[in-house]
């Protein structure tokens, strides 16, 4: 396939062949990006040049990368002689950690930079500024009208973050994701169960590495290292072991910032628990949202990710309605 790359770019480029010649051997197509220009492009991992570019490639799938500083875009395109692509614009996601995740088989995912956050007196939607980032005690204020920012919610609340009854009276799951105006069109979205599974346990990794145990920053937390991990940027202790404890790892800031979240690595905060205005467990549980309800069991039960110092649970259920939990959205690689 690559002998096929440099044959049409001989041709094209030294022999100056014409576009209508150059399609001959394959496809032209246009690659620009939404970050403006000079971003490098890839395509099938090999380098062609700098944004806005015009290439000719052989017929068929092939993958386009863009990357600037630690942002990654990602398309896959079909050349094909009739038909296909001819334009291709691929868009940075800003507000996402530059890391891929495999959610199931055939979708990949970015992780949003942070926890979710939200401010009721102004309505206000946010990701977290740093992954370790969590509210705590604060989340005890929650009302319509609190000037503070909160970041545990009752489940499938995005038309409602405020709920703190204990009562079935908001059995309709609304994503979060669906509530966030101000990320440009990014397409935010929660994970289901079988997707948060496949996640932990049952993706394939270049490293063989899917989560760690660990202290980032002074906070407890786990740590969700992406598909193409190398062993060689972090030596890790007790890997893909739920029953590890929080202090099998500690990661200082700066050696999160160099070593892990420049790598694309995610990390989720052991952010606590809330059942009204208690607020509980803050450092020693983490508990994360699925979008899934298992009608099977009797009132209905949830699906989250439950995190502890000895535990780690990707099917934990509970009552829709019992409690405020964290929200990490994630964004589908196009």
């Amino acid at each position: 396939m690559k002998i096929r790359y440099y044959i049409i770019l001989v041709l094209t480029l030294l022999l100056g062949f014409n576009k209508t010649e150059a399609q001959e051997y394959g496809g032209v197509i246009d690659i620009y990006t939404n970050g403006g220009c000079g971003e490098k492009i890839y395509v099938d991992d090999i380098y062609f040049g700098t944004s806005p570019l015009i290439v000719t490639l052989s017929f068929g799938e092939h993958k386009i990368t863009a990357k600037r500083g630690g942002l990654t875009a990602i398309k896959r395109v079909l050349i094909a002689p009739t038909g296909g692509d001819t334009i291709v614009e691929l868009k940075f996601a800003t507000h996402a950690v530059d890391g891929v995740f495999s959610i199931s088989s055939f979708k990949k995912v970015y992780f949003a930079k942070g926890n979710l956050q939200y401010k009721a007196s102004t309505k206000t939607w946010r990701f977290a500024e740093h992954q370790w980032d969590i509210i705590g005690e604060d989340n005890k204020n929650i009302s319509s009208s609190y000037d503070g920012w909160i970041d545990l919610f009752c489940w499938g609340t995005g038309d409602n973050p405020t709920v703190i009854s204990i009562d079935d009276d908001y059995p309709r799951f609304i994503d979060w994701g669906k509530r966030i105006p101000d990320t440009g069109d990014e397409r935010w979205f929660t994970l289901n169960q079988d997707e948060w599974e496949y996640v932990f346990n049952k993706r394939e990794t270049n490293s063989g590495i899917r989560y760690a145990k660990a202290n980032v920053n002074g906070v407890n937390g786990v740590i969700l290292l992406p598909d193409d991990w190398s062993n060689l940027y972090y030596s890790l202790n007790n890997t893909n072991n739920g029953a590890a404890k929080f202090n099998e790892n500690t990661i200082s800031q700066c050696e999160w910032m160099s070593s892990f979240e420049a790598r694309g690595a995610i990390f989720l905060p052991a952010a606590g628990y809330r059942e009204k205005t208690d607020i509980s467990y803050i450092g020693s549980f983490g508990s994360y949202w699925s979008a899934s309800r298992d009608r099977s069991v009797e009132y209905y039960w949830v699906f989250f990710v439950f995190i502890s110092d000895d535990k780690l649970n990707t099917n934990n259920g509970f009552f829709p309605y019992n409690g405020g939990r964290s929200v990490r959205l994630v964004r589908e690689v196009e």
